[in-house]
C-alpha cells in the first residue's frame, strides 16, 4: 500500500511536470506564432513598400523616358513660329540680291576681272553660309534629327533668323559699295573724257 502511494504521488508529480511543460510548450508555441505573424506583416510592409518604391522609380524612369523622346520631337508651335517663313524668304531675297548684283556688276567696264572675281568669291561665300543656316534650320524643325527642347529649338530659329538677317544686310551693303565704286569710276572716265574734249 505504501509502495502504491509513493508510486501514485510520484505519478502525480511527473503529471504535474508534465502539464507545466506542457503549459510553457503552449506559451512558446503561441510566442512562436505571433513571431511569425509579426514576420509575416513585416515581410507583407516590406514587399508593399517595395512595389511602391518600384512602381513610383519605374514611373518616374517612364517620365523621364517620355520627356527625352519628346525632345526628338518639334512641337506645332515651333513649327509655327513666324520667324520659320522669314528665314526662307531672307534666303530668297539673299539669292535673288546675288544674282541681280552679280549680273548688273559683271558686265560693267569699270570693274577689273580680279575685282569681278572677288565679287563673286563673297556672294559665293556669304550664299554658303545661307544654305548651311536652312540645313540647321531644317535639323530644328524635323522631329528625330535634333534632341532639343522648344526653348533650345526656338532660340536655334532666332540665331538664324539673326544670321540671315546679317547676310542680307551684308550683301546689300556689299554691292552698294561695289555700285558706287562703279559709279565714282565711269564718272571719273565721263570727267575725263570731256577735260579731253575741252583740251582739243
Amino acid at each position: 500500500m505504501v509502495t502504491f502511494v509513493a508510486f501514485s504521488g510520484m505519478k502525480v508529480k511527473a503529471q504535474s511536470y508534465e502539464a507545466k511543460v506542457l503549459l510553457l510548450d503552449v506559451k512558446k508555441l503561441s510566442q512562436l506564432k505571433e513571431n511569425l505573424q509579426n514576420m509575416k506583416q513585416g515581410y507583407e510592409m516590406l514587399v508593399k513598400g517595395y512595389t511602391v518604391v518600384r512602381d513610383l522609380s519605374k514611373g518616374s524612369f517612364q517620365l523621364h523616358e517620355h520627356f527625352l523622346d519628346g525632345l526628338w520631337l518639334a512641337s506645332p508651335a515651333v513649327r509655327r513660329y513666324w520667324k520659320i517663313p522669314e528665314i526662307i524668304s531672307m534666303e530668297d531675297r539673299l539669292a535673288d540680291a546675288a544674282k541681280g548684283g552679280r549680273h548688273s556688276l559683271k558686265n560693267s567696264a569699270y570693274l577689273r576681272p580680279d575685282e569681278i572675281s572677288y565679287i563673286h568669291q563673297v556672294e559665293d561665300a556669304v550664299f554658303a553660309q545661307a544654305l548651311d543656316d536652312l540645313d540647321d534650320l531644317t535639323g530644328i524643325v524635323t522631329d528625330h534629327q535634333m534632341q532639343l527642347s522648344d526653348a533650345e529649338r526656338i532660340t536655334g530659329i532666332d540665331r538664324i533668323y539673326l544670321a540671315m538677317q546679317e547676310r542680307l544686310d551684308f550683301l546689300t551693303d556689299f554691292h552698294h559699295r561695289a555700285s558706287l565704286l562703279v559709279a565714282q569710276r565711269t564718272k571719273e572716265a565721263a570727267d575725263e573724257r570731256t577735260m579731253k574734249a575741252l583740251i582739243r
